[in-house]
């Protein structure tokens, strides 16, 4: 499956640099996993500032959100659901990307790098789809990341801290430390700023 091209890369830059910092914030519900993509919605009434957000007319800039939204970890994927969206309805209202609406589509990898490698290979055959926010556990990202570089579509992990989900994946990215630097940073925090002498790890 060849490359997405330079034209879509390049919308999609944008759109993504938009959205990769998420919060835990909440949102509008989503739809259930397997129900396709949600529009983020719009709000074409004028901004408290007064300044008029236009409703983006082109077309959508689709980008898939994969984590778990069943299972032990459905509270991580709700959190990062709904920061993306709640993102993405910002950016629509502001007139969305170059005059095209944000577009999610949600997969379900249920927290199991099984799973996730099955979602990475439904979201790369689908043509339409530039990006992905996900995986959230790091099994999930590096089982997922093979799928994501062969065919060239940008993935930004916004939980996977194991220090070779970027590692040999030009495609792949995350907004958060690595495991290597928190250990390194809470150390040095323990022993300086603390003055503690003996720690547990439970």
């Amino acid at each position: 499956m060849k490359k997405r091209n330079f034209i879509r890369l390049a919308s999609v830059s944008i759109a993504t640099l938009t959205l990769s910092w998420l919060a835990g914030c909440g949102g509008d519900p989503a739809p259930k996993p397997g129900e396709g993509g949600t529009e983020a919605k719009v709000d074409p009434k004028p901004k408290s500032d007064g300044s008029a957000g236009g409703t983006p007319t082109g077309e959508p800039i689709v980008i898939a959100i994969a984590g778990p939204m069943t299972g032990g970890g459905a509270a991580f994927g709700e959190m990062i659901r709904n920061a993306a969206e709640l993102k993405g309805k910002e950016t629509n209202e502001a007139g969305g990307v170059n005059g095209r609406p944000i577009k999610f589509q949600v997969e379900d990898d249920k927290g199991a790098a099984q799973e996730a490698t099955s979602v990475s290979r439904k979201i790369t055959s689908d043509d339409s789809i530039v990006a992905v926010i996900g995986h959230f556990n790091s099994d999930c990202s590096l089982a997922a990341k093979p799928e994501y570089n062969r065919v060239g579509i940008l993935q930004l992990s916004p939980g996977s801290t194991n220090i070779d989900v970027c590692q040999g994946g030009e495609w792949t990215f995350r907004n958060l430390y690595r495991d290597d630097f928190q250990g390194k940073f809470l150390a040095n925090f323990a022993l300086k700023a603390l003055e503690l002498k003996k720690v547990a790890v439970v």
